[in-house]
Parts: structure tokens; sequence; C-alpha cells
């Protein structure tokens, strides 16, 4: 009974509907179509509410970060940034509307800039005025559930930026790199101290009155066995990490396989090097649109970190247009706090990680989120 579905119902949704967006599908060549899901399987979709005063907010930006400027590190606090960009009404109408189709909000942010609710696909189905299929994902360990377009009740037209979770794929998983490659400095192994020289730091000595932390993803565990072992080894004090969000902390896990650990170990051994006794957070994030769960989670946080390392990125131009949209806007909301989010510019130069297995992807190839223009990158 999937595919029978009247006509006048599709009439009345066509006529009542606004058309969203639209998946990059054509673009992929890692994901497959493998059916359908049951149409009784719960789904999870995000409602991204517009936002107020995305312009002000840039021109803050701007003027609390310019030394040059008078108000240079006059940061907002978390209620100014929502007073400035929350918008009461359109959270409001959202959840009007779910409620009244009977569909459960999952959870909220604080300010209500992104409602998550879940219902079975058929439900969705009727209300996107689309069909949900399963993609699998070379190299990837579970399957999602995409549409490759779809609309909105034309009562949410005013009030909705986008709904994650039904045409954006998640970012394409990189080729991982052999851990016997070793980049070597002028004096060997790269190393604490050979950082220090290079780049003229003078001090490692770090604050407890502030706060750093390490977007991890992609399966990638931490060691705090291995940590230690670093810390004596180039004679750092001993710091386990602070905080620990999402877990994936597993000494066990890096002695089974020393891959499940080589990106999570480096990111935080050397943050904790260069910048010691700084409390430090590990923030893994298990989800399909990783970086945008992650600077949702920052952006709602009472006291998010105060810097925020990535080591990760996707092709840009692979990238849904609505996902960039939210996580710009929310590094523009954490910016104006006085928080920073520092993103590695990539492994691969201009060409990007796809060139490592295809030669014929060599090119100008840019990587997101380095490529935000409110991260430092």
């Amino acid at each position: 009974m999937r595919f029978l579905v009247l006509p006048f119902i599709v009439s009345l949704c066509a006529a009542a509907s606004i058309h969203m967006e639209q998946s990059l599908l054509d673009a992929r060549d890692d994901l497959s179509q493998s059916g359908y899901p049951l149409a009784s399987a719960e789904h999870e979709v995000v409602f991204a509410v517009n936002q107020k005063n995305i312009d002000q907010l840039e021109k803050i930006l701007f003027e609390v970060s310019d030394p040059k400027h008078e108000k240079y590190g006059k940061f907002l606090n978390r209620q100014e940034v929502a007073n400035l960009t929350s918008n009461a009404v359109g959270t409001q109408s959202v959840s009007n509307f779910l409620n009244k189709n009977g569909i459960r909000i999952v959870k909220s942010t604080p300010h209500g800039e992104y409602i998550t609710a879940t219902a079975p696909v058929s439900q969705w189905e009727r209300l996107f005025a689309t069909t949900f299929y399963t993609f699998n994902q070379r190299d990837a360990k579970k399957p999602v559930t995409r549409a490759h377009h779809y609309s909105i009740p034309s009562e949410l037209a005013d009030h909705v930026s986008a709904v994650f979770n039904t045409v954006q794929l998640p970012p394409r998983v990189p080729a991982k790199k052999a851990l016997s490659q070793k980049v070597e400095g002028k004096a060997g192994s790269i190393t604490p101290a050979l950082l220090n020289s290079y780049y003229d730091i003078t001090s490692n000595k770090g604050s407890p009155k502030v706060s750093q932390a390490v977007f991890e993803s992609l399966g990638q565990y931490y060691s705090p066995s291995d940590l230690s072992l670093f810390e004596k080894t180039y004679n750092i004090p001993q710091q386990d990490i602070a905080v620990d969000i999402g877990g994936y902390v597993s000494d066990s896990e890096c002695v089974a396989d020393a891959n499940n650990c080589i990106e999570a170990n480096l990111d935080v051994q050397y943050l904790i090097a260069v910048s010691q006794t700084t409390p430090t957070t590990y923030w893994y994030e298990d989800a399909a649109d990783s970086f945008l769960a992650w600077i949702q989670a920052v952006a709602a946080s009472d006291a998010p970190p105060l810097v925020n390392s990535i080591s990760y990125g996707a092709v840009e131009n692979e990238m849904p247009k609505s996902i960039v949209n939210a996580f710009n806007t929310e590094a523009m909301k954490l910016g104006v706090q006085g928080v920073t989010i520092v993103v590695s510019s990539g492994d691969d130069g201009v060409a990007n990680f796809q060139a490592r297995t295809n030669p014929k992807k060599c090119g100008y190839n840019p990587s997101f989120p380095a490529s935000s223009p409110y991260v430092t990158a």
C-alpha cells in the first residue's frame, strides 16, 4: 500500500506546499539508494526557525573582533544574542503546527531556533509531499533516510528556513590516512618543542579560567592512557580531559586498532601540549551532519568552551546550502560572545581529500567549515 497515493491528496499537498530544497545526490558517487524505510519507522527531523537580524549580528561580530574598532572585545552575553536573533512567533508557529498534527517534539534549543520532532516516515512523506529512501554511504557504519526533495506546508513558509534530515546528505567519509605515514620536521618527527620553535611560542602555560575543546566524529576514540604517555614522553604536566561529551573514550579501542584513535589522540594531545593547564573538553558528535549538530549544541550551551578546534572537513561544493547557512549563523552567534572556532584547512592542499584516491579530482576544492568566513582557518 506504500506506493498508492490518491490523486486528490497529491493535489492538496501540491497546492498547500512550498518547495524548499533539492538534494545534491547527483554530485555524489559515494552514496547508493538501497530501497525504502518502513512506512511506520520513526524518523527525526529538525525544523530550523528563521532567525532575525542576521545582518546586524554580522556587523556586531566584525566590530567586536576588530582591534581597531571602539567596540573591540565588548562581547555580548548569551541572553543579548537571543534577544537579537530569536523568533518567538516562528518558534510558536512551528510548535503549534506539530502539535496540531500529533507530532511529538523531542527537544528544542533554549531559544527555539531548532525544533527536533519525530514521526513515522509515512507522516513526514504526507506533510513534506515527498518520498523517503534508504541510502548506503561508502565507508559509513549505518545507512541514512533521505528524500530527493521536499516541500513544507504553506503555513510554515514564513517561519522555517529549512528542515534537516530530509534531503541534506551526510558529508563524504574521507579515505583513511595510513598510520605508517610520517611527517618529518627539520629535527625529525613533529614534537611540541618543534612547534614552539617554529611558531615562536614562548610559553605553553594556559589558564584554568578559560576553556578549550576538540571536536571529534567518524568513530574516532581518544585514549586517556595514550595521553598520559604522551605527556610523560614530552615532559608535559599531567592533565586529563576535564569534560567528556558524547563518549568515544577508550583505551581498548585504540589497542585493538590504532587507526580508531589516530585523529582524536593527535587533536587532544597537541591541543593540551600547546595550551597546558587549560580545562579541555572532548566533544564527540555521532550525527550524520556532525558539524551542524555540534555547533547547535555548543551555541545552546550555558558556558561554551572559549576556543574550539575542528580538524575535520567536508567538500564545500557538496554541502547543502541550508547546512552552511545554519552553521555560519551559529558561528556568528558564538563569535559575538567571544568564542573562537579554529578549523584545519585540511591535509591534502587545495585538491582536498578526494584526490588521495582519484588523481582526476585534483584542482581547487575548498573544505568546509574551514571556508566559513566566521572561523579561523
